[in-house]
């Protein structure tokens, strides 16, 4: 484990909240001025202020610490300054959080890609389904059934295409290096947009389907007298 591993091992929230709150002061501010910015006020939150600064943080070089001359009836607070062993600690830790935001994300992406795989295979099937039924059954049930299917492809091409915008606007993220990573978007978009072929072209074979066979039922109600007014 590298020095700045272990520190990073050992640094708790307060120790970090301390280092943070100097960068927001220009990198060096009096005690006084950095509990009240934390909210450290009562007698306990300044005990343990002082021995995180005085136990861990100016000892592992973090910070540097000066105490200015008293002045007569006054004693000043000490003053804090961030080193640039804490500033380069900080880099580490805020990249180290990137890096793990950016790795779940890609984890929910794959898993979203999944469940969009899974979601065409079972419009596929139920496209299937749709061609038995128009073999079987009357109009009126065989366009409810295309309908509804319909507005199902519809709902999965639009969780597509916002898919493929969060894929790409992902995939040019500064931290997405490697060229597996690339590699693997590449192929969630390939994955996607053959899925949409795949239905377009499975459904539009579907209405197509529907409208002959509205046709040829109509003529066969014709020719037995039975034809309705209205479609």
């Amino acid at each position: 484990m590298s020095e700045s591993e272990s520190r990073l091992s050992t640094l708790d929230q307060l120790g970090i909240d301390i280092l943070t709150a100097l960068v927001d002061h220009d990198g060096e501010a009096d005690s006084t001025a950095l509990r009240k910015y934390l909210g450290m006020s009562d007698d306990s939150a300044r005990s343990r202020f002082n021995y995180r600064v005085t136990e861990y943080l100016e000892p592992e070089g973090l910070i540097e610490t000066h105490q200015p001359d008293p002045e007569p009836g006054k004693f000043p607070p000490k003053i804090l300054r961030l080193t640039e062993e804490g500033q380069e600690l900080l880099e580490d830790l805020n990249s180290e959080s990137a890096s793990s935001g950016i790795a779940d994300r890609l984890q929910r992406l794959e898993e979203q890609v999944d469940g969009l795989r899974q979601e065409n295979q079972k419009l596929r099937e139920e496209n299937r389904e749709l061609k038995e039924l128009i073999e079987e059954s009357g109009v009126e049930a065989v366009t409810n059934r295309v309908t509804e299917l319909t507005e199902n492809v519809d709902r999965l091409q639009a969780k597509m295409s916002n898919m493929r915008d969060t894929i790409e606007e992902t995939q040019t993220h500064p931290l997405i290096q490697s060229t597996e990573t690339a590699e693997g978007f590449d192929a969630m978009l390939v994955t996607m947009n053959a899925c949409r072929r795949i239905i377009e072209e499975e459904i539009e074979d579907g209405e197509e389907r529907v409208k002959q066979e509205r046709a040829d039922v109509r003529e066969t109600l014709s020719e037995r007298g039975r034809l309705l007014t209205n479609d």
